[in-house]
């Protein structure tokens, strides 16, 4: 794996120390991995990098250096029997003549075999960016149905007031359909683009809303505007929203169909992050609780903590295909079966003959809580 899939974010003791998905995504035996400036695309069979696509309308107004704390969102890459690697960034074009140096987004899309790129288009930027330029940060939230998602926004915490624009183009025609401004996208699921509208981009409370995919045309807004919006995928309709309610200052803790803005469960989990694993369940953890959740119903399986049965709560670093993988204070992690079950909770503890991770060459034999088959994420819809 290129150094630029974990530039940052693992240490010296090979912890990874953020809770957020690494800036990877996998699609058959390749791996892609996103940076500011540019996008690698890995081949795990012959271990070698096949392509790095940077843009070429100007300049990257950031760049990943080794070492820096790499903060990209991981790729996405479109369904179909020719998938498209998608890969925005955000440039400053210099001023010639009388024309004044700008900022733009580029958006570039690549075949996802070859790593080859097919086309690039400009995104026109608002007014807001120019006095922000150095803090400006772009990501691909999702596609579906040829149409592909991309935000804009300014860097910080995602949670407080920071200016968006978000924009779905069309991937066949190359053309934006529609943009949005103050709205910031983090889910696309079910024909609806879903994330958090905000009144003004100073403006510190947001409300929870659903646009049309194609036509940007709004399906549903929440009845409640939030502060501290925390909003995320969480299964194929799902989203899970942690928000302080701006009437009764109470926390919402709660999953919501994406096509409909309809509360699926409520108070599910006291968790701050939720991860779908691709095939039926959604594991939330957070706040030393882990708790397994239906992805269709939405329904808790189970949580831990569990008092009775004198379980603990293990840290979670990835949820997939029916696995949890993570570890506790007595549990190394080892890249072999012996996993969490999803849908029980229940761990199948192995011995471990000789430790994998750094952190269990200083333990030496333990047991084994779940598997480590890395945290990268596949390739996003």
């Amino acid at each position: 794996m290129p150094w630029e899939g974990i530039s940052g974010l693992v240490n010296l003791m090979g912890t990874w120390m953020t809770e957020d998905d690494p800036p990877v995504a996998l699609h058959d035996e390749k791996a892609y991995v996103a940076t500011p400036d540019r996008r690698l695309v890995f081949d795990s069979t012959s271990q070698k990098t096949l392509e790095t696509i940077r843009p070429e309308g100007g300049q990257p107004v950031s760049t990943l250096k080794r070492g820096d704390r790499n903060n990209a969102a991981p790729p996405v890459v479109t369904d179909g029997s020719s998938p498209l690697l998608l890969a925005p960034f955000v440039v400053r074009q210099a001023g010639t003549g009388t024309q004044a140096s700008r900022t733009v987004a580029e958006l570039v899309a690549a075949d996802a075999k070859t790593g080859k790129v097919s086309w690039r288009l400009r995104l026109d930027v608002a007014d807001w960016t120019k006095e922000v330029t150095d803090s400006l940060a772009i990501s691909d939230v999702g596609a579906s149905a040829n149409v592909a998602v991309v935000t804009l926004v300014k860097k910080g915490s995602e949670t407080f007031s920071n200016p968006s624009t978000t924009y779905a183009v069309d991937l066949t025609t190359r053309r934006v359909l529609w943009t949005q401004e103050t709205f910031k996208a983090s889910v696309v699921a079910g024909g609806v683009v879903a994330g958090t509208k905000r009144k003004a981009a100073s403006d510190e409370y947001s409300t929870p809303t659903g646009y049309d995919l194609t036509t940007g045309a709004e399906r549903w807004h929440d009845a409640a505007e939030y502060f501290n919006t925390y909003l995320r995928p969480a299964g194929p309709d799902l989203f899970y929203l942690d928000a302080r309610d701006r009437a009764g200052g109470k926390n919402r803790l709660r999953l919501v169909d994406v096509r409909t803005g309809q509360t699926r469960q409520d108070g599910v989990a006291l968790a701050s992050r939720c991860r779908y694993d691709g095939v039926g369940a959604v594991v939330c953890w957070g706040r030393d609780e882990v708790t397994g959740i239906d992805a269709q119903t939405g329904a808790p399986l189970w949580r831990l903590p569990d008092e009775k049965a004198g379980r603990v709560a293990p840290r979670v670093s990835s949820v997939w295909h029916g696995r949890v993988y993570g570890k506790t204070s007595n549990d190394c992690i080892r890249p072999r079966p012996g996993v969490t079950s999803w849908r029980t909770g229940i761990p199948s503890e192995i011995d471990l003959d000789q430790p994998w991770s750094l952190e269990c060459r200083r333990q030496g034999k333990g047991r084994a809580l779940a598997a480590a088959a890395g945290s990268a994420s596949p390739g996003r819809r």
